[in-house]
């Protein structure tokens, strides 16, 4: 409908009305619709627009019209109407049909904030010129940008109430969302993801799928693995495009491939465990499936597929079979076939770089330095593949510099891809992902690298409470369009008006990961062999300190959203569980059989209790998020983990009822804790479930 401005009075001319009332509408009114949608009533003649406009002032009946010279005097804009209207309205002739596609898609998503009857017009200016600028007038709120991803990162720092000046380096800027560790997000999920993250700059977006999606003709392919169906990606790539973001497939074609291939039926594709086997007939056909699915799923012609880590490659049936192989001419012309592959479905592939290093040198490592590849294998990379270097964990930009430069003498541009730290985690981790990323966007900015991403991984299981990676996105985002990673005003800014937390409260949570979370959790509580190298480290006291701190700002929210409900109980059982390790070694110690039974008999039923309490939570968060497939893993070590302490529990009872003459479990850590502070050794501990899901 048509809204009148702060004017009190119009005046209604002669005659049919309708051409007068559309020039009126386009040039004193604001128009809510397509004015090419305007249709002509048969009964009077006067436009369905015209009507509406007319009923809006007051006109009982709009089909008559007043006499010609005739002032029709109202209040526009009571103070309820007011009160409705978003924060800020669009125009639809001042948008192009792909910015009105996201104006329309982000009002869906924040309905209190924009809509088509707000209070403040947003303008889009369009310049030539990498800079984004966002200005606030009396009734307007102006949008300078370039590209699409700038105005959509302006229209965020519109919703924030931000007057910003920030500068475009980057013509691809996104994420890849680790969809094959045990979680494969829903459709849903991913789709509010892509709101924020193109409000937040972001124009790219693949999905790490590596046997997650229905391979026709494969039944065995991602079974029981919540794969995507064609539909549901072809809907999300309608989805992305509307947000202007490129939604690209991230496959595997060569390693990381264990839950395909440990199926019987997949055997002759097979080389080692995670690795199909190169030059054999089947595994070009099931890679020409892979291809083939992939260019009818996404609009994008870009594919990566993956390619690295395969660090047993020609060691298993094809050693067998051919004997020893040179790994770099394996792999060279595997990756010549999955490129004709990807040509033959009109595909450009990206792959990992990180094999042309490793198998360069004896320690397979991808980062050693002064470490050069041979013109020979250079020149034979097909030139259509692009490289792209992966690194998370450098903290200065020099690093990632010279590697960059090592990348382009393949003779390409590659891509970059740092990491927001959400693998091996419950909680992203915002400082580790500041230390590792911000250098590596200066390296790119720097050296003029035009493509950049961020990974979230989700090895050893997919279980962080991935809205917490939303926190770390921002920071990057920003920094990526100039802001300083220090400017924490900034980003709770932004972060409150687009998802609605609390930055710094999200920054703190990380406290969890501190001392890996995950591993004190599932660490076995009779063996404690984590506990015994963080003892080792002292570091349990002030982790210790900082998780009372944590729960305290959490206890004293009045509201908190499902994930941080789960971190505070998580952060309590973490604490029950350090506390209650190190007054059990005490108490057995020293024989003090009072101390034994009082944690038997008051001290684990409360931690099982707090065990269920997070498992029910755990559990909600995950079917809100993700496909059901995969929470069984978590499941199983929740309930080992509840088993275990039930033993414990058993254990000490039996002893003190002089069943059991000892424990042999706590005698083994009294007796290695010793060996543990001379040497500085501590060993591994292997939870139960499946490690590397």
């Amino acid at each position: 409908m048509c809204e009148p401005e702060s004017f009190r009075h119009l005046e209604i001319p002669s005659g049919d009305g309708s051409a007068y009332c559309r020039k009126k509408v386009q040039t004193k009114f604001r128009l809510f619709a397509d004015p090419s949608r305007i249709r002509e009533e048969p009964a009077s003649g006067r436009s369905h627009h015209h009507c509406r406009f007319l009923q809006y002032i007051g006109l009982k009946n709009p089909f008559h019209f007043p006499a010609e010279g005739v002032i029709y005097t109202e209040k526009i804009k009571t103070p309820e109407r007011i009160a409705q209207m978003t924060d800020f309205y669009w125009i639809v002739e001042d948008f192009s049909p792909v910015e009105q596609q996201l104006l329309a898609t982000v009002a869906e998503y924040y309905p209190d904030r924009l809509s088509q009857t707000g209070k403040k017009r947003i303008v889009l200016k369009k310049t030539k010129e990498p800079v984004l600028r966002t200005t606030f007038k009396k009734d307007r709120a102006v949008i300078e940008a370039g590209t699409p991803a700038a105005f959509a990162r302006g229209l965020g720092s519109v919703l924030s109430g931000e007057k910003t000046q920030e500068t475009v380096s980057f013509d691809s800027l996104g994420i890849m969302i680790d969809c094959s560790r045990n979680k494969v997000f829903t459709v849903d999920y991913l789709k509010r993801f892509l709101v924020r993250m193109a409000l937040m700059g972001g124009n790219l977006a693949m999905l790490y799928t590596e046997d997650t999606y229905r391979l026709p003709g494969e039944p065995f392919f991602g079974y029981m693995r919540g794969g995507y169906s064609l539909a549901e990606l072809q809907d999300l790539d309608r989805f992305a495009a509307g947000l202007g973001i490129e939604l690209v497939g991230c496959i595997q074609t060569l390693g990381h491939l264990d839950q395909v291939l440990r199926h019987r039926c997949y055997e002759k594709a097979r080389d080692t465990g995670g690795v199909l086997m190169t030059d054999a007939p089947e595994t070009y056909e099931l890679i020409d499936k892979m291809i083939s699915f992939w260019s009818e799923a996404l609009s994008s012609r870009r594919i990566h597929i993956g390619m690295d880590e395969a660090h047993d490659l020609g060691r298993g049936r094809f050693l067998d079979y051919h004997g020893y192989e040179n790994g770099s001419d394996l792999f060279l012309r595997h990756l010549g076939k999955v490129n004709a592959v990807c040509t033959r479905h009109g595909l450009k592939p990206i792959i990992w770089s990180d094999m042309f290093f490793r198998l360069a040198n004896p320690a397979q490592d991808y980062y050693a330095e002064n470490l050069e590849i041979s013109e020979a294998v250079r020149k034979k990379v097909p030139p259509e593949v692009r490289l792209c270097y992966w690194d998370y964990y450098h903290d200065n930009a020099a690093f990632y510099e010279k590697s960059i430069q090592r990348h382009r003498a393949f003779g390409s541009e590659p891509l970059v891809a740092s990491g927001i730290w959400t693998w091996g985690n419950f909680w992203c981790s915002i400082g580790k992902t500041r230390e590792t990323a911000v250098p590596c966007i200066n390296a790119c900015r720097q050296t003029g690298i035009r493509e950049l991403f961020f990974t979230m991984w989700g090895d050893d299981g997919g279980f962080c409470l991935y809205d917490s990676a939303l926190a770390a996105l921002e920071l990057c985002c920003g920094v990526a369009y100039g802001a300083s990673p220090d400017n924490d005003a900034l980003y709770s800014r932004r972060f409150r008006a687009l998802c609605g937390e609390d930055y710094r409260l999200y920054e703190a949570a990380a406290t969890l990961q501190l001392c890996s979370a995950n591993c004190i959790l599932w660490d076995d509580p009779l063996q404690g062999t984590v506990l015994l190298g963080c003892e080792y480290r002292k570091i349990l006291p002030d982790y210790c300190k900082k998780l009372e701190r944590l729960l305290t700002d959490l206890n004293r929210r009045p509201v908190l959203s499902g994930q941080l409900q789960t971190v505070r109980v998580l952060a309590a059982l973490l604490l029950s569980k350090i506390r209650l390790r190190k007054a059990l070694l005490a108490a057995y110690s020293r024989g003090d059989r009072d101390a034994l039974r009082n944690l038997a008999e008051e001290v684990i039923p409360g931690i099982l209790y707090r065990i269920g309490e997070f498992d029910e939570l755990f559990r909600a968060d995950w079917l809100e998020t993700a496909k059901p497939f995969g929470l069984e893993v978590i499941q199983r070590r929740n309930a080992g983990l509840v088993a275990r302490y039930r033993e414990l529990r058993r254990v000490l009872l039996e002893f003190l009822d002089g069943t059991l003459p000892q424990i042999a479990e706590l005698d083994a850590s009294l007796e290695a804790a010793p060996a543990v502070r001379e040497t500085g050794f501590t060993p591994d501990n292997i939870y139960s479930g499946s490690y590397w899901l």
